[in-house]
């Protein structure tokens, strides 16, 4: 592949090299405070299709099924809000998107600086957020893929993977 060079650089830095046919984006996303922003700039450098595999917020919390002490010391069962699995705030807005902020372990000074780099926090957009931004920033088409979810794809969207980590792989692509 004569025209394949890696780079190691900040993402923020993508604009000063040139455009690309095809940009794959893979666990980042979620990592910044500013993702429409990023998005634009990747839009930007990107000639025909982006590969976009995401975590995005929920638009709703998700009950928590939880054992409290009831009358007389009996046990009972009662819903209790909880986004699954992560500690996202309540949905709020950023950059004039719907999403949940996520505060983001460690600094750059310390052993975790892998998450995030230069931002304490970030901003996971909501699956229609996500997807309108993609289309603000000059995809003509966005598609979520879902076999990836495979072999049981129902069930992972229903209960599983899916459903617990609200995480999906999105295509967007810029129509001639």
């Amino acid at each position: 592949m004569p025209n394949l060079e890696f780079v190691k650089d900040d993402v923020r830095n993508i604009s000063k090299y040139g455009s690309f046919d095809v940009s794959f984006c893979s666990g980042l996303l979620y990592h910044l405070d500013k993702p429409a922003e990023f998005l634009q700039t990747v839009a930007d450098q990107t000639k025909s299709i982006l590969v976009l595999q995401t975590h995005f917020a929920p638009n709703q919390t998700a009950p928590k099924k939880t054992k409290s002490k009831g009358v007389l010391g009996f046990s009972k069962r009662r819903e209790v809000p909880e986004v699954l699995n992560y500690n996202l705030s309540p949905l709020t807005e950023n950059e004039g998107f719907q999403g949940r902020w996520f505060n983001e372990p460690g600094s750059k000074d310390d052993d975790s600086h892998w998450a995030s780099w230069g931002n304490s926090k970030s901003f996971w957009l909501t699956r229609p957020s996500l997807m309108q931004v993609l289309q603000n920033v000059g995809f003509d088409l966005v598609f979520e893929q879902f076999d990836n979810l495979t072999p049981t794809i129902a069930e992972s969207m229903e209960s599983g993977f899916y459903a617990e980590n609200y995480r999906s792989t999105f295509i967007a692509v810029k129509v001639p």
